[in-house]
């Protein structure tokens, strides 16, 4: 990966925009990272959407048609970078698309972007000055390094975070692996393997134990009917639901529920 960014060109820009505008179509010919300083804005590849607020990355591949929509309600300051030239063979674009996703800028992706040298234009700027040639190849670098890299405050790399706060807050609805992978910016397969790599199940084990806690919480605290509680947390069926609750905590939630309403 190392030579990749050694032995390839480099072009960088930055614009802010004051209004509402689109930018697009367009077809993307490089590897480009486009991250945001301020505002927040909207990048369409081919069908999907990947949504960008302040302080996110994105990284971009070549063959794709894409639009960007930025900010109705305030201006929105952007940058990217371009690797061009660059050696990339099917195996090699295929490998580094497991980083397509929204990532957070790390310190020091942000430190590196303030230093590049980028007058505020939509044109470009190769990276002739070898300062800014090196600060663009570290910038790469320091997007790989930092994508699945946990931090104190999150332990968890961006993509699982996201997709656990959708589930959380769409528990009743019938989501599908492509809603959570959506919802974190990656595909579903790269998904899988972050739940597996870092809570070592997949998103949909997951999600079954999130919504049995739910359903816990809500015999215990709720009057709530044994029905009523199996919609509301995403079950088809009450059968369904009893089935799985048994399966988890030894008894059925009527019984369960007897149980603990039972004691003092």
């Amino acid at each position: 990966m190392e030579s990749i960014w050694s032995q390839s060109n480099y072009r960088v820009g930055e614009i802010t925009y004051q209004s509402p505008c689109i930018y697009g179509p367009r077809e993307q010919t490089n590897l480009q990272l486009v991250y945001v300083h301020e505002g927040n804005l909207s990048v369409y590849v081919d069908s999907a959407e990947y949504r960008l607020c302040t302080n996110d990355a994105i990284l971009l591949f070549p063959g794709h048609t894409e639009r960007f929509h930025f900010a109705e309600d305030g201006p929105t300051h952007h940058g990217w970078c371009d690797l061009i030239n660059a050696n990339l063979n099917a195996d090699a674009l295929e490998n580094l698309k497991q980083y397509r996703s929204i990532n957070r800028l790390s310190s020091q992706m942000k430190a590196i972007a303030r230093f590049i040298h980028t007058p505020d234009s939509l044109t470009s700027t190769l990276c002739k000055d070898p300062t800014n040639r090196l600060l663009a190849q570290s910038l790469f670098q320091a997007y790989f390094d930092e994508f699945e890299k946990p931090t104190a405050n999150h332990p968890l790399p961006t993509p699982v975070i996201r997709a656990c706060s959708h589930a959380r807050n769409h528990l009743g609805e019938a989501l599908t692996l492509d809603d959570l992978a959506s919802a974190a910016g990656v595909s579903g397969s790269h998904l899988v393997r972050l739940f597996q790599t870092h809570l070592q199940s997949t998103p949909f084990n997951w999600l079954w134990h999130l919504r049995l806690e739910r359903a816990q919480q809500l015999l215990v605290e709720t009057a709530l009917s044994i029905s009523e509680i199996a919609y509301r947390i995403g079950f088809q069926t009450p059968y369904h639901f009893s089935r799985r609750f048994k399966a988890q905590y030894g008894d059925s939630p009527v019984n369960y529920r007897k149980k603990i309403w039972g004691k003092p």
